[in-house]
């Protein structure tokens, strides 16, 4: 998100987390305040890659961020950090055919959830989808949400979707009208049917 008006509607639907892009790479990139109480009782959720730990302190103090997406290659022990402050922590991982979730068993404990996102020439926001059925082979611990391309047309893929550890789905470029720009109409209904 990265429209205040946009973000005080959209905390009026059933959704869970708010996400704030602070990658300056990105064209969602949020360099403007916003008044916490737009986001209701929503979590809102800062999205870094390969951000300095001091950064993400103060961007989480400046926006009173609940959680910290993290798109990079942070480590374990730097989730721990985040976490140590109270602050949830969500890694996300780039999935392709040939992707080993072996790879995500190190993070177990040290995150609270995982994105699993499509492989793409960004870290996140690519608008890609990859083969879901690849997901059957993630045996971990952790709870994870599916991301990565996911548009309105995927609702009934969606509901057929069934991973004991899916507890959520992470939607972005495909209900925008311009990046940041968000199809808060197609959100609506999209949420409305998922959760009926």
């Amino acid at each position: 998100m990265k429209l205040p008006e946009q973000i005080h509607a959209l905390a009026g639907l059933e959704v869970d987390y708010i996400g704030l892009i602070f990658h300056q790479a990105s064209p969602r990139f949020l360099d403007l305040d916003i008044d916490p109480l737009f986001f209701g009782n929503k979590k809102k959720t800062g999205v870094f890659v390969n951000a300095p730990y001091e950064q993400i302190l103060y961007t989480q103090s400046r926006y009173q961020l609940d959680a910290v997406q993290l798109h990079g290659n942070e480590p374990p022990e730097f989730c721990t950090r985040i976490q140590d402050r109270g602050i949830e922590v969500i890694k996300a991982f780039s999935i392709d055919r040939n992707y080993d979730f072996e790879r995500t068993a190190e993070f177990d404990g040290y995150a609270d959830l995982f994105v699993f996102d499509a492989r793409g020439d960004a870290p996140g926001g690519n608008g890609v989808r990859f083969d879901w059925g690849k997901l059957s082979e993630y045996q971990g611990a952790t709870p994870f949400l599916l991301s990565g391309g996911i548009s309105y047309e995927h609702l009934d893929e969606i509901r057929h979707f069934n991973h004991p550890a899916c507890i959520g789905i992470d939607i972005n470029s495909r209900f925008e009208h311009g990046p940041g720009n968000k199809d808060l109409i197609t959100i609506k209904k999209f949420v409305y049917e998922l959760r009926r």
